[in-house]
C-alpha cells in the first residue's frame, strides 16, 4: 500500500507538473552526460529545498575551461557528474537520500544513497558508475537511490543497445514511442534553457491505457550496487547484474539505467547480448531473483544480456507496480503477456488490450 501510495504521489506530481509548465516532464536533459528529470518533479513532491541545491550547480564540464562556473547553473539540474554531491554537505546529501516517495518500502527506506567523496575515496569509487574518465569528480553515481522509473520504447532505427540514448540526438526522438523523451533544449554561450518536448495528447491511445512509469528492477542481492566501468561489453557479470542502482538523478554515460528501464525496443543488428537482428523484443517483468546470480540462468532466459534486459520488477510477491497516465496504479503480474506490456508501452499502436 506505501509503494501505491508513494507512485500516486509521483504520479500526481507529473500531472502537476504538465500543468505548471505546459507539457510532460522530459525524462532527462540534454547532453551526452544526461540529467534525469525525477529532479524537475521535487517541488511537486514537496521537495523545493532540494530543487533549488539542483538550481545552482554548474554547467559541467565547463566548470573550469568554459564560461560557466559554481553556481552558474543553467538548469535546473545540470547534473553530469559526481562534482555537484561533492560540494554537499553530509545533512544535504541525507535529504536528497531521504525522499520518501521515490523509495519502496519492500525494498527500502531511510536514507538511501551512493555516497562518493572524491579521489582517494576507495571505499565508496565501486557503487559510483565510470562516465568514461576515472577523473576524480568524473564518477556518475554518487546520488541518491530510488525504486522507480521511467517506462521507455523504441522502435526502428535504434540500435540494439540504444533505447537508454534518449538525449542529445534530436533524430532519435522520434523513434522513441512511450511518454516521455528529452527536453528541447537551447543552448547560448551563457546559458541552457529548455522547455517539454511533448503534452500529454502525446499519449494517443489514451492516459488510462498508457504506463508512466514502474518498479524498476533490481536483483536481489545486488542491492545498492553500482560499478564503476566505462564499458559494459567488457565488464563481468556481477558488473552487468549490478549496472540499475546507480543515483536517479543521473541517468549516466555507461547504461545506469536509474532512472528509466526499457519495455519494448527494436534491434537494427544482431549483438552479443542476444538480440536479432531486426527484431523487436518486449521486456518481461522480472522476480527478484532474476539476474541475481552470475552463474545460474534468470527465469527471463537471458541472464547473459541484464544491460538490455533487466527492466521492471519489484520485491512484491508475483506482481510489479506501474502508474497509469491517468493517476491509478496497478500491480501487474510477472506473467503479463509480452502483447499487454507493449500496448501499455507505446503511445500509439492502437492495440485494444485490458490489464488483467
Amino acid at each position: 500500500m506505501q509503494c501505491t501510495n508513494h507512485l500516486k504521489q509521483i504520479g500526481l506530481a507529473i500531472h502537476n507538473f504538465h500543468d505548471s509548465a505546459g507539457g510532460l516532464v522530459p525524462a532527462a536533459m540534454v547532453n551526452a552526460n544526461r540529467t534525469s528529470g525525477f529532479g524537475l518533479l521535487y517541488p511537486f513532491l514537496e521537495q523545493t529545498a532540494l530543487y533549488d541545491i539542483l538550481g545552482k550547480q554548474p554547467y559541467y564540464p565547463e566548470i573550469t575551461a568554459g564560461p560557466y562556473g559554481p553556481g552558474d547553473g543553467p538548469w535546473p539540474g545540470f547534473i553530469t557528474s559526481n562534482y555537484w554531491w561533492l560540494q554537499l554537505s553530509q545533512d544535504e546529501k541525507k535529504g536528497f537520500a531521504s525522499v520518501g516517495p521515490m523509495l519502496c518500502p519492500t525494498r527500502r527506506s531511510g536514507v538511501q544513497m551512493n555516497d562518493y567523496g572524491g579521489p582517494g575515496d576507495e571505499a565508496n569509487r565501486d557503487n559510483s558508475a565510470n562516465n568514461a574518465t576515472t577523473a576524480g569528480e568524473g564518477w556518475d553515481g554518487a546520488g541518491p537511490r530510488g525504486d522507480y522509473a521511467f517506462v521507455f520504447a523504441t522502435a526502428r532505427d535504434i540500435p540494439p543497445s540504444a533505447w537508454w540514448f534518449h538525449v542529445t540526438v534530436e533524430n532519435n526522438a522520434q523513434h522513441h514511442r512511450a511518454p516521455f523523451r528529452f527536453a528541447v533544449s537551447r543552448e547560448t554561450d551563457t546559458m541552457l534553457s529548455w522547455s517539454p518536448r511533448d503534452t500529454f495528447a502525446r499519449c494517443v491511445d489514451g492516459l488510462s491505457n498508457q504506463f508512466f512509469l514502474g518498479e524498476k528492477h533490481i536483483p536481489i542481492t545486488r542491492l545498492g550496487q553500482c560499478p564503476n566501468i566505462a564499458n559494459y561489453a567488457t565488464a563481468t557479470a556481477a558488473q552487468n547484474r549490478s549496472g540499475g542502482d546507480c543515483s536517479y538523478l543521473q541517468t549516466g554515460w555507461c547504461k545506469t539505467a536509474s532512472n528509466g528501464r526499457a519495455l519494448v525496443f527494436y534491434a537494427t543488428s544482431a549483438s552479443g547480448t542476444g538480440a536479432a537482428a531486426n527484431t523487436e523484443y518486449v521486456v518481461p517483468i522480472s522476480r527478484p531473483s532474476d539476474f541475481a546470480s552470475d552463474t545460474e540462468p534468470s527465469t527471463n532466459n537471458w541472464a547473459n544480456s541484464p544491460v538490455l534486459w533487466m527492466g521492471f520488477g519489484s520485491w512484491h510477491p508475483s506482481v510489479c507496480n506501474f502508474v497509469l497516465g491517468d493517476g491509478a496504479v496497478r500491480a501487474i503480474s510477472v506473467t503479463a503477456s509480452e502483447n499487454v506490456l507493449r500496448a501499455y508501452a507505446i503511445v500509439d499502436d492502437g492495440a485494444a488490450v485490458s490489464l488483467p
